[in-house]
């Protein structure tokens, strides 16, 4: 992956071309980048992207790598209902869950975080994937929910309904469906 990125090839052109060489700039890009994989560092964070749910993401350190389970979340919400919800994704970080939403339903869809730096990466992706604006209502820089409501979604050890999504921590509750980590 390192070696296409470097030479701006897919997997399929450098195994047709296995004696391919690289010019000084590539050798020290590609070098770079086997000295931070080296390092444990993940290859999203190397490569600057991750694909989640058929896109490709910008990451970076300011933001988590969404994690493949989180694509049965995006599964799970898309199925609840034909009409139109609100979502809220807190905890947003790169947007991948508010914007895969947005694109696969007409829900309404706000994503905040307490991070500026996350948002701005958001926004990059939103924008990068042409999400669709009257889907994507928001994003706002808040302390988890303060600014969507005054008590909180769902208070500890609160019981929820069957049929209430309960993936990493997300609620339904007050017409919203919440997504992130940091209600219960």
């Amino acid at each position: 992956l390192l070696l296409g990125d470097c030479l701006g090839k897919d997997k399929a052109w450098l195994l047709a071309n296995p004696d391919v060489a690289l010019n000084s700039k590539q050798l020290n890009t590609l070098d770079k980048q086997l000295s931070r994989r080296a390092q444990h560092e993940p290859l999203a964070y190397i490569r600057g992207e991750c694909e989640f749910y058929g896109n490709n993401f910008i990451v970076n350190k300011d933001v988590l790598i969404p994690r493949p389970e989180s694509e049965d979340l995006v599964e799970a919400t898309l199925s609840i209902s034909d009409k139109p919800l609100k979502v809220l994704d807190i905890g947003t970080g790169s947007g991948a869950l508010a914007i895969s939403i947005a694109l696969n339903s007409s829900y309404e869809v706000s994503a905040s975080d307490i991070s500026t730096k996350s948002l701005v990466v958001a926004k990059r992706n939103a924008k990068n994937l042409k999400t669709k604006t009257h889907h994507l209502k928001t994003f706002v820089r808040t302390n988890q929910y303060t600014c969507f409501h005054q008590k909180p979604i769902v208070k500890k050890g609160q019981k929820v309904k069957k049929g209430d999504v309960l993936a990493d921590g997300g609620a339904i509750s007050q017409g919203y469906l919440a997504l992130g980590n940091n209600i219960l």
